[in-house]
C-alpha cells in the first residue's frame, strides 16, 4: 500500500501463505531469528516506512503509489482468476 507503510513483501505474495485462508482477517506467520513463529496480520508483516519514495509535495503520484496500483490490479485479477478463499 502506498504511503507511510509500504509492503516490501507484496500482500499479493503473502496471501499464498495465509494462516487460515477461510478467515476474513488476512494473517500470516512471521518467523524471526531467535523467536518462535507468531501469527500476525498482513498489515504488520513485511512493511517499511516510505519504502520507495517520499510523499510528493505537489500531490503528483509517487513511485509507492504507482506500485500500489499495480499490486492492487494484479491482486484483483488473481482472485478473479482463481477464486477467493481457495487454499494454495
Amino acid at each position: 500500500m502506498a504511503g507511510k507503510r509500504q509492503h516490501y513483501v507484496p500482500r499479493l505474495l503473502q496471501r499464498g501463505f495465509l494462516h487460515d485462508p477461510m478467515e476474513e482477517a488476512e494473517r500470516t506467520q512471521r518467523h524471526r531469528r531467535g523467536s518462535k513463529p507468531e501469527v500476525v496480520g498482513m498489515a504488520d508483516n513485511g512493511v517499511e516506512d516510505r519504502f520507495c519514495s517520499r510523499k510528493s509535495p505537489d500531490g503528483s503520484l509517487t513511485l509507492d503509489e504507482l506500485i500500489t496500483d499495480i499490486e492492487q490490479n494484479q491482486s484483483h485479477s488473481r482472485y478473479a482468476e482463481h477464486g477467493a478463499g481457495r487454499h494454495y
